[in-house]
């Protein structure tokens, strides 16, 4: 899976955010989610993913801003790391986890994120860890955890 970056990246997330329903899914590298800067984001529909160099993509806050709400595995960490990066990011979220505890409805079930795609996907997500195709293949299965919720 190739690393996209500047117009061409801006594009392709363009290209597949536009088709995507009911949301297409976001991911960022994991080093960004334990608070490093943001290298690499990932933007998927349960079809296709996109893998951009954040570094490299310096209007990628921008054009999120103007998109339709994503979703994302633990939004609110996803967002700080876009703002951090950006000083920019989604005006709306779908946030996978909080969906989840909101369709358990009070039930005691496992919320980690390899259980609930276990319940939608009949599969664990892809480590997010194992490289670029991994990654891809990540944020498809949160895109398709998300059709599904």
């Amino acid at each position: 899976m190739e690393l996209l970056r500047g117009q061409p990246a801006i594009a392709a997330v363009r290209e597949t955010v536009d088709g995507t329903s009911p949301l297409a899914a976001i991911c960022i590298d994991p080093d960004a989610r334990r608070g490093q800067p943001l290298r690499i984001v990932a933007i998927a529909s349960p079809h296709r993913a996109v893998l951009i160099d954040a570094q490299q993509t310096p209007t990628l806050g921008e054009t999120l801003s103007q998109l339709c709400p994503l979703g994302a595995h633990e939004a609110k960490t996803v967002q700080r790391a876009l703002l951090n990066a950006y000083e920019a990011t989604l005006p709306r979220w779908a946030c996978i986890s909080l969906c989840e505890q909101l369709l358990a409805g009070g039930r005691d079930v496992d919320m980690s994120l390899g259980a609930i795609g276990q319940r939608y996907l009949q599969m664990q997500p892809p480590a997010l860890d194992g490289g670029f195709e991994a990654m891809g293949a990540h944020t498809q299965a949160l895109a398709g955890i998300i059709a599904a919720q």
